[in-house]
């Protein structure tokens, strides 16, 4: 499956898979995302049942507070 995430081209060998799954291979571990799929807001509580198929663009955004 080929995606488009964070605006660059990537390929994958599952054909569809979850947002979260997209974060564990991809290694974001920032608890504060901000994830946009096709320019839908993902909800945390979505992670697990948003699916991410061929042709997607995803953005993720690891926000960072600090003072």
């Amino acid at each position: 499956m080929k995606i488009v995430l964070n605006h660059n081209l990537e390929e994958f060998e599952q054909t569809t898979m979850t947002v979260q799954e997209l974060l564990d291979i991809k290694a974001f571990t920032f608890k504060i995302l901000g994830i946009m799929l096709n320019d839908v807001v993902v909800k945390e509580n979505d992670y697990l049942t948003t699916t991410v198929k061929d042709g997607d663009a995803i953005i993720i955004l690891q926000l960072v507070s600090g003072g």
